[in-house]
């Protein structure tokens, strides 16, 4: 691996948590680019929740630059985009799931968003690009399709806290499809292998402290469809797999950023989420790390020391990374040029 250069860029939305390659040779063309990446954006509504980064661009902000994107046709006030994979000239836009960070009932954020790459176009007057896109609202879905898993697999969950509990019996009695004893989720990574969606979850974790992905039998061609819907999404075969990485009850690892590169599933596992877990925790460390589906053995790509909210990465060039940081203040790229 090589070094990590650090590069600010500042645009209409700052902040990022997903990064995910451009396919589409038309968008390139458009661009002027040989390559470019979508970044979604976790603290904005459709307008505002992806861009693209274009490298070479000419505001002096080390060889990229944040081109906004304009997402029409849903509702706006879908909130928190945590994934982007893509699939079938499609780029997906998921919600961070159905409960906020808390535990808390907060139904924006349980949507995922598509549109056609090849439909991303200049908008006229701007400096940015729009697309049409379709909205998909999940609701429950991804909470029972956890808890069927549980309940049909041989993976037990780490505890939650007990606040949980009592938010999940809030949240039926406010009229939620929710038992109280089902685990809240919290999504944070996304990829398409082969017709399976991968779902990387930040919260639950497994009862080792490992993080685990959801895995969706047969989803792809359900989501590329004209008739998606989140039933039926809830009626695919879904099933559990940890990912084998040094964590514990006491210092647990969930799932920070999903991608996948020739076959194989890149991750960054990192902290999980204090206020949902039932005891004292410390947090574990930011690691890039690399895995097969349904085989053993995790190897660790890098470990990201002294990083903070490293919450995506992305293929860069034939054996670069670039990896993105949420930040308050900017966009933050980490990148290794290979």
């Amino acid at each position: 691996m090589g070094e990590l250069r650090r590069v600010r860029l500042r645009g209409r939305v700052n902040e990022g948590s997903a990064l995910l390659p451009v396919s589409s040779p038309p968008l390139l063309a458009r661009l002027g680019a040989a390559s470019a990446w979508w970044l979604a954006h976790d603290e904005a509504g459709l307008g505002g929740m992806v861009s693209i980064v274009r490298p070479g661009g000419e505001r002096g902000d080390e060889g990229f630059e944040l081109l906004p994107v304009e997402l029409r046709g849903g509702p706006a006030s879908v909130t928190d985009a945590e994934a982007l994979a893509a699939a079938d000239g499609r780029v997906f836009v998921f919600g961070s799931a159905f409960f906020g960070p808390k535990g808390t009932l907060d139904r924006r954020r349980s949507f995922v968003a598509r549109f056609g790459e090849d439909d991303v176009a200049s908008d006229p007057g701007s400096a940015g690009f729009g697309a049409p896109a379709d909205v998909l609202d999940l609701g429950t879905t991804l909470v029972r399709l956890v808890d069927g898993a549980v309940e049909t697999g041989d993976h037990a969950l780490l505890e939650a806290h007990g606040r949980v509990r009592k938010r999940m019996v809030r949240s039926r009695k406010a009229g939620a499809d929710v038992e109280a004893d089902m685990a809240p989720v919290n999504l944070e990574g996304a990829a398409f292998i082969g017709d399976d969606l991968v779902v990387g979850l930040r919260w639950p974790v497994d009862e080792l402290g490992r993080p685990l992905l959801l895995v969706i039998d047969g989803a792809r061609e359900l989501m590329t469809s004209a008739a998606w819907s989140a039933d039926e999404l809830a009626r695919r075969p879904a099933r559990l797999q940890p990912v084998d990485v040094d964590a514990s009850p006491k210092r647990p690892s969930g799932c920070r950023g999903l991608t996948a590169r020739a076959g194989a599933l890149h991750a960054i596992t990192g902290p999980t989420e204090r206020d949902l877990a039932g005891r004292k925790l410390r947090a574990a460390p930011y690691r890039h790390v690399r895995f097969a589906l349904d085989a053993g053995g995790t190897e660790v790509v890098r470990t990201l020391e002294g990083r903070r909210r490293v919450e995506g990465l992305a293929a860069y060039g034939d054996a670069g990374w670039i990896y993105v940081l949420d930040d308050e203040d900017a966009t933050v790229l980490l990148v290794d040029d290979g």
